[in-house]
C-alpha cells in the first residue's frame, strides 16, 4: 500500500489535488483513497490531504499516520509544520520552491519550481496539479498519462489543459536534492 501526505495552505487546493491523484490511480487500474484531515480550515492556514493506494481494496479508514510520501504545496510549511512526520528515513519527500530544501530526516528529497510554471503555463500560482506530475516522476506510481486524463475529468476543458500542461512541465524539471 502506498500513502501520500498533501500539505498546502488553505484555498492552495490540497483537497483537489488528493482527489485528481486518486482518480489517476484508479485510472492505472488500483484502487483509491483521498480525504482530507479536517481542522481550522481557514484560507492561508496548514491543511493536509491524504491518499491511500493499493492494487486490492482498501479496508483502512483511519488518517495517514506514516505516509511514504509528503508533498508540499508551499514552502513556508517547511517552518511552519514538521511535513516529515511520521516518515521512515526512506521516504520522500517533494516541495515546490526554487531552493534548496535543507537536511531532513528522509534521504529521498526533491524540489520543482511550481510557482514559475504556474505563473507561465496557468498565469496564477495554482501548483496543486502540477505537483502531481512531479509525483509521477519522483514516484513511477501513476503514469503521467492517467494523471492527464484525471485532471481532464475533474476540471473544465481550458483549465484542464492549462494544469495538464504544468503537470507535464514539472514531471520533466523535478530534481533531485544530493545531502551534502
Amino acid at each position: 500500500m502506498i500513502e501520500v501526505r498533501i500539505h498546502g495552505r488553505g484555498g492552495q487546493g490540497a483537497v483537489t489535488a488528493s482527489q485528481v491523484l486518486a482518480m489517476a490511480f484508479f485510472e492505472d487500474g488500483k484502487w483509491a483513497q483521498a480525504f482530507p484531515a479536517f481542522g481550522a480550515e481557514r484560507r492561508g492556514s496548514p491543511a493536509m490531504s491524504f491518499v491511500r493506494v493499493d492494487k486490492k481494496p482498501i479496508l483502512i479508514r483511519s488518517q495517514v499516520y506514516h505516509p511514504q510520501y509528503a508533498l508540499v504545496l508551499d514552502p513556508t510549511l517547511l517552518d511552519a509544520v514538521n511535513v516529515c512526520k511520521g516518515m521512515e528515513c526512506c521516504g520522500f519527500i517533494v516541495v515546490n520552491t526554487k531552493h534548496d530544501i535543507g537536511e531532513m530526516h528522509v534521504t529521498n528529497r526533491y524540489t520543482v519550481d511550481l510557482d514559475t510554471i504556474a505563473m507561465k503555463v496557468i498565469g496564477r500560482k495554482f501548483v496543486n496539479l502540477a505537483m502531481l506530475g512531479a509525483f509521477s516522476a519522483v514516484s513511477g506510481a501513476v503514469s503521467m498519462k492517467a494523471i492527464s486524463k484525471a485532471i481532464r475529468l475533474r476540471m473544465e476543458p481550458k483549465v484542464a489543459e492549462k494544469n495538464t500542461k504544468a503537470a507535464k512541465m514539472a514531471h520533466e524539471m523535478v530534481k533531485k536534492e544530493v545531502s551534502k
